[in-house]
């Protein structure tokens, strides 16, 4: 993945604009200095002993990330993810790649009695989402479960600033997600559209305005998250009475805090108007700031794809 134009907003480093997300409590990280791209996470990196610092919440460090994003690492099942549907797909990918072709699903097919390449392209035809001929992890998990891995949404994540309501089911999260694909917090009728056409599935212009019409409670022609989710689920939503979103409609900022965090993880928080959050780290059981000091453009670049995301272009 390329890695490159990261802004770093930081507040009195010199690098890139002078500015800061300064937030409160634990500051964790400090003296943090990369001198290249290539470690996987930011703690990698030289720095300092947890919670040694000098810093004031003013010097919180903030990325911006944006651009590409890396297809996401299925060497691994994703947690939540069906093992035996993982392991189907492991066994026909058989070179690794992350994609199935259609000579790895005729090879797979072949060492079970075989099918003809009609059928066989029907099935890549049909998932292929992105329209690039192949079948990668999320197309073919949601081909064959008519639901969302945790690894994504199939053709590439929309990566809306949303965070799971806590006690909210996955799937209809991920639904409303998948649809809604300018990230503005609600659905209209031509992102619904333009879902069921991507996803190759049948349906009318009028059964699409009677679904809208069945969910759209303040009558505003759209559903926002909560009324998508109480039309979906049949239950209330935990998202609060705004529309779900943790940024408004930026981009690129992730699904917020890890569910379940190992010390250095990092997560974005507090996205400001322009889409640039401050950046924090876990460590003994809390999340904390990272100071500014020696925080430089690798750094961004190593926390952005740490995050799983793109770190080509700023918004």
């Amino acid at each position: 993945l390329p890695s490159t134009d990261v802004r770093i907003m930081v507040g009195g480093s010199g690098y890139g604009e002078a500015f800061s997300v300064p937030g409160s409590g634990q500051i964790w990280l400090d003296g943090v200095d990369c001198s290249s791209t290539d470690p996987k996470r930011l703690e990698d990196c030289n720095h300092n002993t947890y919670g040694d610092n000098d810093c004031i919440h003013d010097e919180d460090v903030g990325v911006c990330c944006g651009g590409d994003r890396a297809a996401p690492s299925v060497a691994e099942r994703p947690e939540g993810d069906d093992q035996g549907v993982y392991d189907l797909w492991r066994e026909i990918d058989a070179d690794g790649s992350g994609t199935i072709t259609l000579d790895e699903l005729r090879a797979f097919a072949d060492n079970y009695g075989g099918a003809d390449d009609a059928q066989l392209q029907s099935i890549i035809d049909f998932g292929d989402v992105d329209g690039d001929g192949v079948l990668s992890y999320t197309e073919f998990y949601f081909y064959f479960t008519w639901s969302f891995s945790h690894a994504g949404i199939p053709g590439g994540d929309t990566g809306c600033a949303m965070t799971l309501p806590g006690g909210d089911d996955f799937q209809a999260f991920m639904w409303f997600r998948a649809i809604d694909i300018d990230c503005s917090g609600a659905i209209s009728f031509a992102e619904v559209r333009s879902f069921i056409d991507r996803y190759h599935f049948d349906d009318s212009d009028g059964g699409i305005q009677a679904f809208l019409d069945a969910g759209d409670a303040d009558g505003d022609g759209e559903l926002d998250y909560r009324e998508f989710y109480l039309l979906w689920t049949g239950t209330q939503s935990n998202a609060p009475e705004a529309n779900g979103q943790s940024a408004g409609g930026c981009p690129w900022t992730g699904d917020g805090a890890p569910t379940n965090p190992a010390n250095g993880d990092l997560h974005l928080a507090d996205c400001l108007e322009d889409c640039c959050c401050r950046l924090e780290v876990f460590y003994d059981g809390a999340w904390g700031t990272i100071c500014d000091d020696s925080f430089n453009d690798d750094a961004g670049v190593i926390a952005c794809r740490q995050m799983g995301l793109p770190s080509t272009d700023v918004r």
